[in-house]
Order: structure tokens, then sequence, then C-alpha cells
């Protein structure tokens, strides 16, 4: 198999987002860039430039009803991993394949039918009182942690800071007792969707790396706006300046150099040499 260079990853990524737009059009689903990809569009005007990924947010209806479209589609290029009827799949969040690639991420488990990939983020309701939104967010981002320690032990090796890390669980290790039984993919689940997205004031996928900062307005999401992402425009939320705000504090001031690298640590192949 020939190695992907990170120039060929980013070709594939972007056919992706190209297509999950298509898909979004067609089908009247709401799709914005998020996160990192989402910085790259306001700040960069398409990627940062050591970055080497894309993410997209979904309302938790379409990103189901994209899922759905997937899934029944045996004609595409693409295929999806998803939490709902994956056992091997530990993430909470799905992930849209490229089926002609292969790919392993270091100190990670391999999952069946993994290759390049752009990530696909539901955005959850959230509790509407201050008081239940913090007992909520601590409690999903508790049943998440101890999730993760049983599905994939893996996420220590992988961690920069085992140190701190085995001091937090420590810390925690009562709270595991009280949740391990109950720390269940499906459990989790139900728990993240019980809010309806429709009635709530507050929304966000909270079981991210910046946790409780992705408890966000939900009127960030009231409407979708053009913006440009390499060689094509996307949509991208109404409020994306309080959201890079509250993600990234002062999000057009560049890092210190010795920040500016990836935080993927991975190879990926074509499946096929192409003559």
């Amino acid at each position: 198999m020939k190695e992907i260079n990170l120039n060929e990853l980013k070709e594939i990524q972007l056919d992706m987002l190209k297509f999950v737009k298509n898909i979004c059009e067609v089908n009247n689903l709401k799709y914005f860039l998020c996160g990192g990809t989402l910085l790259g569009a306001v700040r960069h005007q398409g990627y940062i430039p050591w970055d080497d990924d894309i993410d997209i947010f979904m309302p938790i209806e379409d990103y189901k009803k994209f899922i759905k479209i997937i899934k029944d589609n045996n004609e595409i290029a693409y295929s999806i991993l998803d939490p709902y009827d994956n056992d091997e799949y530990y993430y909470f969040f799905s992930k849209l394949i490229d089926n002609r690639t292969v790919m392993i991420e270091d100190n990670m488990p391999q999952i069946n039918g993994f290759g390049v990939y752009i990530d696909i983020f539901p955005i959850y309701g959230l509790p509407n009182y201050t008081s239940q939104l913090d007992d909520y967010v601590d409690k999903m981002l508790q049943l998440n942690d101890i999730y993760k320690v049983k599905a994939c032990p893996q996420t220590w090796n992988y961690s920069k800071n085992k140190f701190k890390k085995i001091i937090k669980s420590i810390v925690k290790f009562p709270m595991y007792c009280k949740y391990k039984n109950i720390a269940s993919k499906k459990r989790i689940l139900s728990l993240l969707e019980e809010n309806n997205y429709n009635k709530t004031k507050y929304v966000g996928y909270i079981l991210s790396a910046y946790e409780k900062k992705e408890i966000l307005d939900k009127r960030i999401f009231d409407k979708a706006i053009p913006m440009k992402f390499e060689d094509e425009y996307f949509n991208v939320p109404i409020g994306y300046d309080q959201y890079l705000k509250q993600l990234y504090g002062d999000y057009m001031k560049l890092p210190p150099l010795e920040k500016r690298q990836s935080h993927h640590n991975f190879t990926a192949w074509w499946k096929e040499i192409s003559k």
C-alpha cells in the first residue's frame, strides 16, 4: 500500500467536506464548520497551516438523518462510523470515512473500516437552567471518562501527561464506583439525547476536549452564513465570533511557534496503488 502524504490527506478530506455540503443542501440538512476548521476558515481562509483534520457540527436530528442517508447509499465512495450500532467504535460522534484508504492511529485500538476521515459532531440540547446544567454536564463528563477507561484503555498511553491523569483518576475514584455500572455507550447516548434541541436555550457537544466551554447559546446556530475554506464556501454559524472566543479566547492571535503542530498521530495509506 502507498502511504498518503499530507497534501493528499487534505485533498481527500476537502472532497469529503464538499460531499457533505452537497448532501446537506439536497436534503435540507443543517451543518456548520466547527472547532479548528472554523478557526481556519476565519483566520486563514482554509486549513490552519499545521492542522490536518476537518470538523463539522450538525444539530442532532439532522445528524441522525445524515447518518441514515450515508448508510442507505451503497454507491458512494464513503461510509460512516457512528456510535449507534458499532460495538467496537468507542467515540460518541461520527466519522465519515473514505473507503479507498486505511488509517492507523498510534496508541489507539484499530477499528474495522477505519480510514481517512472527517469528524461530524452532533449538537445536543442541554438543560435550560444553570443549576441543572452544571450537574448534568459534570455527570456526563464523568460517565464519559469511565466509559473511555473501560472501552479504550489505550488512551492512558496516549496521554501526554500520565502523572496528571493518574492524580485525576485517584481523585475521581469515588465517582468511578458510583457510575461504573451505568457508564455504557447506550446509557450515555440516551442521556445525551434527553433534552429536546428545539426547546433548549443551550446546546453543544460537551464530550469534547473543551468540556464546559462547549456549553453554547443556541442563538449561535440560528443561521448559517457562507465563508471561504480553501477553494469553496461552506456554512459557518452566524455566531461564529462568540463561539470561537468561548473556545479559544483571542482566536486571531497565532499561538507560539512550539505549539504550532498537529495534535494527531497517525499513518494513512491508499488501499491500492493506482496505475
